[in-house]
């Protein structure tokens, strides 16, 4: 019992650590899972879209897309690659984002795997 109380707290710890590491960077970070649902970001990524807290409550990942896209330059070209991306779990992307409002980021997507799974 003692172990396992240990295990708890070795996992809170480095779960907390994770978290304020992924806060602590300028990056915005968005993990959308296979089904289409958000299963985390960083307020860094909040901020970069401009996107209220009860969008990402919905984790609803239709949602957020559709929030976002009238912030977008070329929406379509946008939704063309998430689509890809979604369609290509193991794919790897770097593009450019250009904002109606001037603003410019790059969107670089990676999959994320446990033991060689997508």
């Amino acid at each position: 019992m003692e172990s396992e109380i240990a295990l708890r707290r070795k996992i809170e710890e480095t779960n907390s650590l994770l978290r304020a590491t992924i806060e602590s960077t300028a990056d915005g970070i968005l993990v959308v899972d296979k089904e289409g649902k958000v299963s985390f970001y960083n307020q860094k990524f909040l901020d970069m879209w401009q996107i209220p807290d009860y969008i990402l409550f919905t984790s609803d990942d239709e949602t957020l897309l559709n929030y976002v896209l009238d912030q977008l330059c070329s929406p379509g070209e946008f939704m063309q690659k998430v689509v890809e991306l979604y369609n290509r779990p193991e794919a790897i992307s770097l593009d450019s984002l250009a904002f109606k409002d001037g603003r410019v980021y790059e969107r670089y997507s990676q999959p994320h795997k446990i033991d060689d799974n997508f």
